[in-house]
Parts: structure tokens; sequence; C-alpha cells
């Protein structure tokens, strides 16, 4: 039976390793993202009112109805018209907290598409005056 030398053994094993740190790194997708944007789409003239923050934690979750708890620290309220793009710049803790209200006198749908740099990550949509939906976006480096 040939032994295999100790050197062999360990250039082996390393062969064997990096491919796993080399799929860290693909896993992790490179730089953290740093710009968020939200397309709004509608017939012209829809109002809205956007609530928009960097700065919120998540608390907990209710396992009742699957939700999540998130806790604002600070935002951004605004009357908004769609169409229209917002740029949100995503802050040092990579998230974004994104909640859209039609008003009473909504008269079509509207759809905002929220993308993270150039990866769309979500749809949401309004259909009648008084909806609201929300989107929450936090980056996870592992």
């Amino acid at each position: 039976m040939n032994a295999v030398s100790p050197r062999f053994r360990a250039f082996g094993l390393l062969l064997l390793v990096l491919p796993l740190f080399a799929a860290c790194d693909i896993l992790e997708g490179g730089d953290p993202p740093a710009n968020g944007r939200v397309e709004l789409d509608s017939e012209a003239g829809q109002q809205l009112t956007v609530i928009l923050s960097t700065d919120f934690d998540i608390v907990g979750g209710n396992p009742e109805v699957g939700g999540t708890i998130i806790e604002i620290n600070e935002a951004d309220t605004s009357q908004t018209t769609s169409p229209g793009t917002i740029n949100v710049p995503l802050g040092p803790r990579q998230r974004m907290y994104f909640k859209m209200v039609a008003p009473g006198e909504l008269t079509t749908p509207v759809a905002a598409r929220i993308y993270i740099e150039a990866d769309l990550i979500s749809t949401k949509v309004v259909q009648s005056p008084g909806d609201s939906a929300v989107f929450v976006y936090t980056f996870s480096s592992f």
C-alpha cells in the first residue's frame, strides 16, 4: 500500500477547502448595497402618502399573524404623486422601510417596484382608497 505524504495531504485539503471560501464570497455578493429605489407606477396624478426610514429596529415577530414588529426610530413622511421615482440611500445599516398609503381619492391602482441597487426585490400594490403596503429590507452578510 502506498503511503500519502503529509505534504500531499495538506495540498489536497487546501484544494478541497479553497472552493468553500470562494463560495462564501459568492454568497456574500461582494460589497453591501448602498442604494435602494422605489418606482411608483400608475395613471398620472395619483396622490400617495409615503413613509421612508433607514433608522429602524426589528424588535420581534408575531407568530399569530406571521408578521414582524418594527420600531421606527426616525422616518420621513411625504405626499407624492405617481408615477415617479424615489431614491433611498440605505445608510450605514443597509436597511429600508417603505410604506405607501392610498388616500381617499385613489382612482386607479398604484404599483411600487422596489429595487436594491439594480435588482428588483419586490412589487407592492395599493388598489383601493385607504389601502397601504409595507416593504422592509435588511442586508445580511451571511
